[in-house]
């Protein structure tokens, strides 16, 4: 990006002035039946030995499968994920992703995606790429890497470490970190705020790798969820 080059030796704002302008643009803008279970799915042919939790549905799917759901912590599905080892994505709870409301689509209509991964070229050749999980926290997340990395000059790692914050339709989460200064502006004519008492998964978990015109490969990842690097 040329604008770098271009405000080197220049006055900057305070750190609270830059913190308000980067959240005016985010707010402008988600054991054994375990191996029988991962069996079964695979070969689409098996009857688990258990019986199905109380749930929201509960349905015959065609052979021997039946389907079932309900409502779990996030922290239980990541147990189930990491015990089985399959990947786990849920995009039926996603307002954003429904925005003719929830049960609205027609039989085959395809379901849209809020997955976003993200390039950036800059005119002097350095190019960074980046992404997230955070279902409707990815546009705020990857958003808020972009302003550090872009506009406040801040390197990828400081910029994904940072607190972050998100706006729904009548809430504000913000992570722990940001000034005194700033969290009063923002509680002053903006929804309220709910404080959450450290960084979180919620927040995403964003990984990028950059290179810069010289060719220096530079990597870092997101410690809310696990995320860990390696430039070889």
């Amino acid at each position: 990006d040329n604008r770098r080059s271009s405000r080197k030796g220049k006055a900057r704002p305070s750190l609270a002035g830059e913190l308000k302008g980067v959240a005016e643009s985010v707010l402008g803008l988600g054991s054994s039946t375990l191996y029988l279970a991962r069996k079964g799915l695979m070969q689409q042919q098996l009857t688990l030995p258990v019986g199905a939790p109380k749930t929201l549905f509960n349905v015959p799917i065609g052979g021997a499968r039946r389907c079932a759901a309900q409502s779990w912590p996030i922290e239980r599905f990541m147990a189930v994920k990491k015990a089985a080892g399959v990947t786990l994505n849920n995009m039926l709870g996603e307002a954003d992703l429904h925005p003719g409301g929830f049960h609205s689509l027609a039989p085959g209509e395809r379901l849209s995606s809020m997955m976003a991964p993200t390039l950036v070229v800059g005119d002097d050749g350095s190019l960074l790429a980046l992404g997230t999980g955070g279902s409707e926290r990815i546009r705020s997340a990857l958003t808020q890497v972009l302003l550090r990395t872009l506009d406040l000059d801040e390197d990828l790692e400081a910029a994904i470490t940072a607190p972050r914050l998100h706006a729904s339709e009548d809430l504000i989460d913000i992570e722990p970190g940001f000034p005194q200064e700033f969290l009063a502006w923002m509680a002053e004519g903006h929804s309220p705020l709910r404080e959450w008492p450290s960084a979180d998964l919620y927040f995403g978990g964003v990984h990028a790798v950059s290179r810069d015109p010289d060719g220096r490969v530079t990597a870092a990842a997101d410690v809310r969820r696990g995320g860990a690097v390696a430039v070889v």
